[in-house]
Order: structure tokens, then sequence, then C-alpha cells
């Protein structure tokens, strides 16, 4: 990396550019901030630059519009893509379009260096793009950091044929994860297929996979393909692949290795072309140590690995998640519904042990049987792990456990927490029984 690399900040907001100009200088490189995609245009037919750093959503021309005219004009000059508003269709259109890397706001000093080092020395064009049209059934929501990795991660893996390893706690969205890698890849438009491995019995679960001939055992009555052929051209999803029988694991690294199977009772390979994506809620590492999985299968299995982060570790996303929910359930009568401000601190309070798909259920019992279009705590139904009811407990109960998440979530930082709760820091100091004067931080702003 040349030392003290130039990087263009362009962001219509002052008081963003402002900060991410800062936070450039602060990690090591020189910065120039403008306000619009024409004025980074201006200079750059005047000036070298090795970077561009530029916010999406700008009143005059968007960070795409000038994305695309800098890759028209200057195909060597990485583009970093920064927003706000982080959702998986915008980091998969990033890498569509071409951007060296998708950040998120406010920008973290640590995740910026790395990125603008890596784009300053990267070299190569980026790959060809998936399409970027993201369906219902495979939205995920989210604007917390967790859950923005997981969508570049997606944006970045969905164009190859590399198999993904989805890891994650039950109810944390695995499958969305897995159709929104078919969906926004190259293979979208050929057969998604799926299956439970903890679904199907271990006698049938070979014939499940590889299929099997007429006649090859009792009740095989006529030639029946396996999931592999049925997948063939598109993706194959093994949810729950930690359960498959160590029998057939063997089996199953050797069909991926040779790119064909062999059907039970068959004696002549039929070859398949497959995306193989799997998930597992036991961590594979585990089951490996207890003689449960084979290790040359999962570092087959693990080229790309996608880490789902439980609800818990996704503070920012617990309220939006839930009225999306709410949208979705809620009876035409109460159109418009909400939570009530006691509900909103229980769903801030509660542990989610069933993360997002326990969320689901809870806000759509609430939906269906709460005749009113604001939804209360009471109406919720949670209990806390100590017993009691969120609206059981007090007010300064809920409050110090939802500030206590606040700072987990962001490592410690109380200007970020801050920004986060709608407080000023000396409040937050004061809420958590801080003494005396309060130590000083390097501030990382909020950013627009």
């Amino acid at each position: 990396m040349r030392d003290s690399a130039k990087v263009l900040v362009v962001d219509d907001d002052m008081d963003s550019r402002t900060i991410a100009g800062e936070l450039v200088r602060s990690v090591g490189f020189q910065a120039r901030t403008v306000s619009h995609a024409k004025e980074a245009l201006e200079i750059l037919e005047r000036e070298r630059y090795d970077v561009v750093l530029s916010d999406i959503r700008m009143r005059e021309s968007t960070g795409f519009d000038l994305l695309w005219v800098v890759r028209k004009r200057y195909p060597e000059l990485p583009v970093v893509l920064m927003t706000a508003f982080p959702s998986l269709e915008s980091a998969v259109d990033s890498v569509k379009k071409g951007a060296c890397e998708y950040l998120h706001k406010p920008l973290q000093s640590d995740e910026l260096f790395r990125t603008l080092k890596r784009c300053v020395t990267k070299t190569s064009n980026a790959p060809e793009p998936p399409p970027t049209h993201v369906e219902e059934r495979t939205l995920i929501i989210g604007r917390s950091p967790a859950i923005v990795q997981v969508y570049k991660t997606i944006a970045r893996a969905a164009p190859s044929r590399s198999p993904v390893l989805i890891e994650g706690e039950t109810g944390t969205g695995k499958e969305l994860v897995a159709r929104a890698l078919h969906q926004v890849g190259p293979r979208s438009s050929a057969p998604f297929v799926e299956v439970n491995c903890a679904a199907v019995p271990e006698t049938l679960i070979e014939s499940e996979f590889f299929g099997h001939m007429k006649g090859s055992f009792t009740g095989a009555h006529e030639d029946h393909a396996g999931l592999f052929e049925q997948a063939h051209g598109g993706s194959l999803f093994l949810d729950e692949i930690g359960h498959i029988p160590k029998a057939l694991q063997a089996k199953l690294l050797k069909a991926i290795e040779d790119g064909a199977v062999r059907r039970v009772g068959g004696t002549q390979p039929v070859s398949v072309d497959v995306r193989l994506i799997s998930a597992t809620s036991r961590p594979i590492q585990t089951l490996i140590q207890d003689g449960l999985f084979l290790e040359e299968l999962y570092y087959r299995l693990n080229t790309v690995m996608v880490q789902v982060p439980p609800l818990r570790e996704r503070t920012e996303d617990i309220v939006m998640l839930a009225r999306h929910f709410l949208r979705k359930y809620a009876p035409p009568e109460h159109y418009g519904a909400d939570f009530a401000e006691d509900a909103v601190a229980a769903l801030l309070a509660y542990p989610w042990p069933g993360n997002v798909r326990e969320l689901e259920q809870v806000v759509r019992r609430a939906a269906e049987f709460t005749n009113s279009a604001f939804i209360a705590a009471h109406d919720l139904k949670l209990v806390t792990p100590g017993g009691k009811t969120p609206e059981m407990q007090k007010l300064s109960e809920v409050e110090e456990a939802h500030i206590r998440r606040v700072l987990e979530f962001t490592r410690g930082n109380k200007q970020r927490a801050a920004d986060i709760l709608g407080i000023d820091r000396k409040t937050l100091y004061r809420k958590l029984g801080g003494a005396g004067p309060e130590p000083e931080e390097a501030p990382l702003g909020s950013q627009g």
C-alpha cells in the first residue's frame, strides 16, 4: 500500500461528510471531502486519488450513479460505498455494479482502515455480478453491523459455485440466507432443492440423497431421482447437516469430489452440477471432536462460512423486525398497527432464546388475538428468565437491562451507545451509576 493514500469522500450531509473525512485521516490516509458526485468527478479530472468513499443516498446523484461513471472513466480506481440504510439488496447491488466494498454507517475505524487498505492494494476487477432482485421469501431484515456482515458475505459468495456452510442458532434465519444465496446468484432460474437432514429417517436418507433404481429394495416400485439429481443446475440446501449419519458422510464426500452420484441399486454414476449450501445449529467442529462428523467433509462444505447472529446480538433490529411481522399478520381492520411504548421496552428487554422465529410467533399471536391497533406489553405474553413478565418489571430494571445490552453491542463504546439510545453521554454515565468525571473517549460520531 502506498504511504498516505488519498481518499475522496463524497457525502451531501455536512456532518456525515466531516466525520467521515476526520475518520479517514485518523486511520492514516489523506482525505478530501466534497458534497456531491458532480464535484467529485470534476476533481478526479484534475487530481489522482487512490479510493473514492461515497454515500449511496444523495439528493442529486446517488453513489451508484457516481460508481457507474468512475468505473467507465477510471476502471482501476476503487470505489467504496457506504450507507446508513443497509439492506441485502443494496449490498448485492454494490457488488454487481463493481464497488470495491460496502460499509454501513456509523463507520468504525478498524473496519474502515482494513477496507481502505484492501481497496488501495486491490488490482483485479470485481467478479461477474449476480442479479439483484430480492423476493419477499428471502427478505432478510436489519441494519445492525452483525446482519450487515451477513449481507456482505451473501453478496460476495452468491456469484460463485463454491460450497457454503451456514452456522447459527435455531430460529436465526439460516434458510433465508440459503435462499438468498441461490436467488441473487447465477443459478436463480434453476431449482432450489432443500431437505432437513434431521427429519429424514436414517434408513431412507441414502435413497433420498442419491436416488434408487426400481426393485433395489422393498417398496422401490419405480426409479427415483435423488435430491442431487433434482437440484441439477441449481442449488441443494442441506439443513441441519450435522444430523447426517456417519456412514453416509463418506458417500456424500465422494459425490462432492466426483460431481456424480450413484443411485441405490444402480451401476452407473450420474453426473450432477449443484451448488451445495449446508446449514447447522450444532457447531461442526464440536461434532468432529466428538467423532460424529468427518473432518474432510467439513473442509469440503466450508469453502465459504456464513455466521448468522442470534437476535440478542442484533438489538438494533428487534423493533424493526417486530414491526415487519406486525404489518404481515395484523388483520385488515388494524392497518397501521404499532407497538405501545411498554411493548417496545418489553421487546428490547426479552432475551429471545428462540431468535427471529420466536419473535415472529410472538408478534403473530399478539396481532391475531389483540382487539386493538396498538400492541401493549401484556399482549406479547413474554416471560423473562427470572419468571417475570416484562410488564411486571420495574422501569429501572427494563432500562438498565437495555442499556447493558446496547453497551455490549457497541463493545463498551459509550458515545455510540448514547447515540443509539438517543441520550447524551453524561446521561448514560449517570444511568449506569457513575460518579465523578466521565472518562474521555475518541468520538466516532453518528452519521446520517
